[in-house]
Parts: structure tokens; sequence; C-alpha cells
């Protein structure tokens, strides 16, 4: 059976499989908590039900868990919102699904949600290496939705790059706010939002001449 981390167990990996998934949902409940400082490994283990060695055998130090938890957590968020927007055919209803299921996802689990948006940043250099690739495979998903692409191309426009760092600004002022679980709320206007900066890209030079060699080529 496949567990929350998209990690196949076997007989003979199955407890192993089980106490680092423990540990991954205590790493992320701790630092949304207490904050990524104030989040200790005896706090993870606390909440795992793990013991230290078990923690050790997993990951050199906290910081390691986190990054591994905030992967896995981008892995599972990035494949509901490719999946919700290629559910959809018109590029308008592309970028609502997914952006729908961005903010469902999000708002399903606030204490979480608070570990990835905002205590992230304090997590140091390598942490914020992990949410910028994010962003932009992100944007990835927002060109590919926009463009009625099945395959992601992760050199996303700048354009791209943009919208989604303002509908990050936005989410994370609701989870700073402490209105998480409310996030759904913002899906007319970040839709709107979306949708009104795509038809700006669209009208670019750049984007036109990029349409015009894609059609030449196809000639």
């Amino acid at each position: 059976m496949d567990n929350r981390n998209g990690v196949r167990a076997t007989s003979g990996n199955r407890h192993g499989v089980g106490s680092r998934a423990r540990l991954l949902d205590a790493i992320l409940r701790a630092v949304g908590e207490l904050g990524y400082e104030a989040a200790s490994v005896r706090e993870v283990l606390e909440r795992s039900g793990a013991a230290r060695q078990t923690f050790y055998r997993h990951f050199d130090d906290k910081r390691e868990c986190f990054l591994e938890a905030y992967d896995a957590s981008f892995a599972r968020l990035e494949a509901r919102v490719v999946a919700a927007a290629n559910s959809q055919t018109d590029p308008e209803a592309r970028i609502e699904a997914g952006l729908g299921e961005l903010l469902c996802f999000l708002e399903e689990d606030p204490v979480v949600t608070r570990a990835l948006i905002v205590e992230v940043h304090a997590a140091g250099p390598a942490a914020i290496a992990r949410r910028i690739a994010a962003m932009r495979r992100l944007a990835a998903m927002f060109d590919a939705a926009r463009l009625g692409a099945s395959r992601i191309d992760v050199s996303s426009t700048v354009s791209a790059d943009g919208i989604i760092g303002g509908i990050e600004v936005a989410i994370q002022a609701q989870v700073r706010a402490g209105r998480a679980e409310k996030l759904r709320s913002l899906l007319p206007e970040l839709t709107a939002f979306a949708t009104i900066a795509s038809a700006g890209i669209e009208e670019s030079p750049r984007s036109r001449a990029r349409t015009g060699r894609e059609s030449n080529a196809r000639a």
C-alpha cells in the first residue's frame, strides 16, 4: 500500500516507511504550531512516538527532516493541481480548477500550511531554495494550464513567475492572519487576477513572436 509520502511499503520496509512518514508529518505539525526555530527534535519525537535513534537513522538533523517533509508535501500538492487543471479544456477553466485545488489542498490542514507557506522562510538557505524551486514549478504548471499543454516545461515565463508570486503573497497574507481555513474564499479574486494577467502575457510582443515561431514551425 502506498503511504501518504508516495513510498511503496513492502513486508521488508513497512516499519521503516511508517516511522519515516510519522516523523515527516510530526515535523510539519511541530513547525506549523511552534515555529521552525522552536520546533525541536524532541518535540518531533514526542509527536511521532518514534525513538531518537529512529529519527537519526532517517535524518541527519531537524533541517533535513523538514526539507524532506516540505518536498513530499509539495509533490502531493503539485500532483493534485495538475490533475485538476487537466480535467478541463478551456484555458480559463483550467486555471480556475488548478487554483481551486491549490487552495483546497492548503485549506485542508492550516497547521501544515503554515509550515509550508510561512515557516519555510525561517528554515535556512536550503529551504528557501526549495521554496523557489516549488514556486517555479507552480509557474510552469500555470503556463501549461493557460496554454492547454499536457507537458510541463519548467522554463516558465517571467510573467508566469510574477503571477504565481502575486498569488503566493495573497495566500501568505491569509495564513499569517490566521485565516488559512478560508483560503478558498480567495478563488474568485485569484482566478480573475490570473486570467487578466494571462491575457496580458498573450498580448506581449515576446509572446506574439513566440506564437509566430511555433506556427511557422508547424507549417
